[in-house]
């Protein structure tokens, strides 16, 4: 019977990892980089050349060379020294006597460190933890950069129909004002009237200027952080498709970061691995004031000359040294105590930083979760405005030829529709950006799948 029941919950495992694994396969399809060749194509290229990537590869070689320097105790060490000199000594109130040394004198040393209570040990451990510390900051950059590229993109393609709709009012005010001034010459318009219409052709061209200026200035960050040359008006999306959604998706990724209790976010693990430094810092304190125990092997060479009254003799000395040495600090003015309490204190600090940055990443995916159900009602507002608005311009439109309507009217809602689908490229560059993040966030965003596997794996 208990076998029985042991095998079906190992089925039913099975078919839950089974189901979170194609949930994982399921996100690909729905980032916006898929809708907008031209940011897939940004995303692919950035990491290489963004400055940030070579910042973090900076960040990895000195990691890697901090942790052969944490090594190196642990490795033979070898070294000596040579001198080719003449050395003259004499003993003072004795004449007779004297001693020269004239040659070369040598001596080469190699010890190594044999027992020292796992101090080594750990620090060798606290090396390969920076490297691995630099590793999953080199991936959190890289997933940074991808979710800031996305939503910098997005916010490029609505400032490019606002500056669309911008430049449709502008033509329309243009319009409105040579008609206008023609009317003027016939004497059919009041100057107050002709003002006003002055006044919001002005104002309406600073509006057009100001938003070009606003869109070639995002451009111009946006290809600083992508690291490109520049990034042309042509190479932003004249629009943003309606996304894809799935509930069942969402809810599976937000359940599978849930189950994880947030430990998988890059803050939690980057502190975890800090209470970790910090307890192998306390480890190394610990041992300190114990005795270590070291290897010796040298060989040295001397030639000197002795001169005695009328005797003179020559002499090369030829040592070599086996041994081992003991070396025993027994007070230090309590000074390891005090890197005991601070090592203490250190993983306290992180082991707290890192439940609540778990806490806070699990927030995060429940606060995205529920604006994503938010971002799609608005979207389909959005699109009931685009509905209305291109209903109100095809009811003009067929009204036209009939002479009930004006080019001027319709016009007018042709600036409505645009502003309208503005609007709508706004929500849904919203849920983008956000539906992004959550992935992103439960470390399955497709952006970083080139990187080395050891760079993104989850960290001890």
């Amino acid at each position: 019977m208990h076998g029985g029941r042991r095998a079906l919950l190992r089925l039913v495992w099975l078919f839950a990892v089974v189901g979170v694994r194609a949930d994982q396969t399921e996100v690909a399809g729905t980032m916006p980089e898929d809708y907008l060749p031209a940011l897939k194509t940004i995303l692919q290229n950035a990491w290489g050349r963004a400055p940030r990537s070579l910042e973090s590869e900076l960040d990895m070689l000195q990691a890697e060379a901090r942790r052969d320097m944490m090594n190196a105790d642990r490795l033979p060490h070898f070294g000596g020294w040579a001198d080719l000199a003449r050395n003259q000594s004499a003993v003072s109130g004795s004449s007779s006597s004297e001693s020269r040394d004239t040659g070369l004198f040598y001596r080469l040393e190699l010890d190594q460190s044999l027992f020292h209570w796992g101090e080594l040990k750990n620090k060798s451990a606290i090396g390969r933890l920076g490297v691995l510390m630099a590793e999953k900051n080199y991936a959190e950059a890289a997933r940074q950069l991808a979710v800031t590229l996305r939503q910098s993109y997005l916010e490029l393609v609505v400032k490019k129909m606002r500056l669309k709709q911008a430049r449709a009012a502008l033509e329309l005010a243009t319009d409105d004002l040579k008609l206008a001034q023609e009317r003027a010459a016939h004497g059919e318009i009041a100057p107050g009237d002709m003002a006003g219409r002055e006044l919001s052709f002005r104002e309406q061209s600073l509006q057009v200027a100001t938003v070009e200026e606003e869109f070639a200035a995002a451009r111009r960050s946006f290809a600083r952080v992508a690291g490109l040359k520049e990034l042309p008006e042509s190479e932003v999306a004249d629009e943003i498709p309606a996304p894809k959604y799935s509930e069942a998706t969402t809810q599976a990724i937000l359940a599978g970061f849930m189950r994880d209790g947030g430990k998988t976010a890059f803050e939690a693990e980057i502190n975890s691995m800090r209470a970790t430094e910090a307890d192998l810092n306390y480890r190394i304190a610990r041992v300190k004031l114990l005795p270590k125990l070291d290897a010796l092997l040298s060989h040295s060479l001397q030639n000197s000359t002795n001169v005695s009254g009328n005797s003179v003799t020559q002499t090369g000395i030829s040592t070599d040294t086996i041994g081992l040495h003991v070396g025993w600090s027994i007070f230090d003015g309590f000074y390891s105590r005090g890197e005991k309490r601070s090592a203490l204190a250190d993983r306290r600090r992180y082991e707290q930083r890192s439940e609540r940055a778990a806490a806070e990443a699990l927030d995060r995916a429940q606060n995205l979760t529920r604006r994503l159900g938010f971002d799609l009602q608005a979207m389909d507002f959005a699109q009931a405005h685009v509905n209305i608005a291109k209903a109100s311009q095809e009811q003009l439109e067929a009204e036209l030829p009939r002479g009930t309507v004006s080019p001027s009217m319709i016009g007018a809602t042709k600036v409505s529709r645009y502003q309208a689908e503005a609007d709508r490229a706004s929500m849904r560059a919203n849920f983008f950006g956000r539906w992004s993040e959550l992935v992103s966030l439960a470390g399955l965003d497709p952006a970083i799948n080139t990187l080395p596997a050891r760079y993104v794996r989850n960290k001890p």
